[in-house]
């Protein structure tokens, strides 16, 4: 995906919605659900979740060669979907629990012979639903900004939901056992609003915010904290007011980030 496309498929971002935090958790426990059945199909290869950008989806790897189980947040649905993430059914968790949803996906699940746990869960009822469009928004951009920049930079790592952190995940290997983890987080215990990040592994040896590379896009060096890399807040790309100018701001922060990063490692 090059950057035309990115700039052409944005979809225009503004302010955190009012209760995203209560967005984000609830999307969290849904995405748990299938994150277990994901699990429980495929074993190791299960381990991570994709984005399915047409249903703009969190979704199992193909099961079988044939289906996905998916959670589309802007809809608060779960759905079982064909390979290419077309839906086949669904499911709608308005005014349904945790354990409504386990129960769902665990049935999809047994259908190809894996067995999934359920369990109580709290309602999952959200009236925000602009909220929620955010959050489906956001990751969709995230997704066509870290496509864009595994192209650029040849990278041959996939870009993919990490489920207990809901981060969505890149990175670029430079050689030598060093890399950079590129990513989008929705928000976290450390830091609230929406960010994109860049991790460079292992740490470098230079973290002294007044040497390190200059990045782009309005990104910094995040030295404190729980770790260490490129950070780009969210007031930073929603503060140009077209579609293109925010997609530029991030494509331009992750691929600085990749470069700045390279250097530290001495390349």
């Amino acid at each position: 995906m090059d950057l035309e496309v990115v700039r052409e498929q944005w979809e225009m971002q503004g302010a955190v919605q009012a209760g995203a935090a209560q967005a984000r958790a609830q999307v969290h426990r849904a995405v748990a659900c299938i994150a277990a059945a994901s699990r429980a199909l495929l074993g190791e290869a299960g381990s991570h979740l994709d984005w399915l950008a047409d249903a703009r989806a969190f979704a199992t790897p193909v099961v079988a060669g044939k289906v996905r189980i998916a959670f589309a947040p802007a809809k608060l649905t779960l759905l079982l979907t064909d390979a290419a993430g077309n839906a086949r059914e669904t499911f709608a968790l308005a005014g349904k629990t945790s354990a409504d949803a386990a129960k769902w996906v665990a049935e999809q699940a047994r259908k190809h012979g894996a067995e999934v746990a359920g369990g109580a869960g709290a309602p999952l009822t959200f009236a925000a639903s602009e909220a929620l469009e955010d959050l489906a928004r956001s990751f969709g951009n995230a997704y066509r900004a870290l496509l864009c920049v595994a192209a650029m930079t040849k990278s041959d790592q996939p870009v993919r939901v990490a489920p207990e952190t809901l981060h969505l995940t890149g990175g670029v290997a430079f050689g030598d056992g060093n890399s950079v983890g590129l990513g989008y987080c929705d928000g976290d215990h450390e830091i609230a609003a929406p960010y994109y990040y860049a991790k460079p592994c292992p740490l470098p040896k230079q973290t002294d915010a007044d040497s390190l590379p200059e990045l782009e896009g309005g990104g910094e060096w995040k030295t404190d904290g729980a770790w260490f890399g490129g950070i780009l807040h969210r007031a930073e790309w929603i503060w140009y007011d077209a579609e293109q100018l925010q997609a530029g701001c991030v494509v331009s922060f992750l691929d600085s980030a990749v470069d700045a990063s390279r250097e530290l490692f001495g390349g």
